[in-house]
């Protein structure tokens, strides 16, 4: 058989990688090939093989979207063991800022005890944090202790409430993070803190949290961190158990 597509015709019916005529990259439709101006799949623009497209990958994300929010509402479903290493594979992670007054993407919220201490560059806290996500039914508790570089001095404690945003399941929550935190304490005042997480999660987005507390002390600092949030115990509709899932 000659199958040589450039010097003669291919007895197959294939074309040549990257004839620019055929197909439509962004729409996988034939050009027409009087009027196109999509230079086809493969050459110099894309690579040979399938076609995907943003389409695509928004329709993916939606289906591991929906497989997750089943294994939720179904926790003994024997797939819904793993749902991470099911679906993220599969996902394209993003970074998307979350404000937090942006409460529809409220996954689940709680109480922090934090000890925040910082010499002049140098600041490391440690926070208790208990959190409750009423989809899954789950309450975790965790220990988060954390590390990083500023300006600031002193030493200070406080109470006060978390929220995690875009964090389905409290897996999403676990793990490293990265951190601002804002403290001004002349005795009496208050502590802010963002952060967000080092890992995407199941969604494919990136968990992300705000606190909020009143402080007791002596300090004034302004850092970011690094920190690592540990799981204790967590308890949901049916059991409790170490960690989480």
């Amino acid at each position: 058989m000659r199958n040589n597509p450039i010097v003669l015709n291919d007895p197959t019916g294939h074309r040549a990688c990257g004839d620019g005529e055929a197909i439509d990259c962004d729409t996988g439709l034939l050009n027409n090939p009087s009027s196109h101006t999509n230079k086809g799949c493969g050459g110099l623009l894309k690579p040979c093989g399938g076609i995907t497209t943003s389409k695509d990958k928004d329709k993916k994300k939606d289906e591991n979207a929906e497989k997750l929010q089943f294994c939720i509402e179904h926790q003994n479903y024997p797939e819904c063991d793993i749902p991470k290493q099911a679906t993220i594979s599969a996902l394209e992670s993003e970074y998307d800022f979350i404000a937090p007054w942006e409460f529809d993407r409220l996954d689940a919220w709680g109480f922090r005890l934090n000890g925040t201490y910082c010499h002049i560059i140098i600041c490391g806290d440690i926070s208790f944090d208990l959190l409750g996500n009423s989809e899954t039914g789950e309450v975790t508790l965790f220990f988060t202790p954390g590390l990083g570089l500023g300006l600031g001095y002193g030493f200070d404690g406080s109470v006060g409430v978390i929220g995690a945003y875009d964090a389905p399941t409290m897996s999403s929550i676990a793990g490293a993070a990265r951190n601002f935190t804002v403290n001004f304490t002349p005795e009496i005042g208050g502590q802010g803190s963002y952060g967000v997480s080092a890992e995407s999660n199941v969604t494919g987005n990136y968990a992300q949290t705000y606190s909020l507390g009143v402080t007791g002390g002596a300090e004034a600092s302004a850092y970011f961190s690094a920190s690592y949030a540990i799981p204790i115990g967590t308890c949901n509709k049916t059991d409790c158990y170490f960690g989480v899932k």
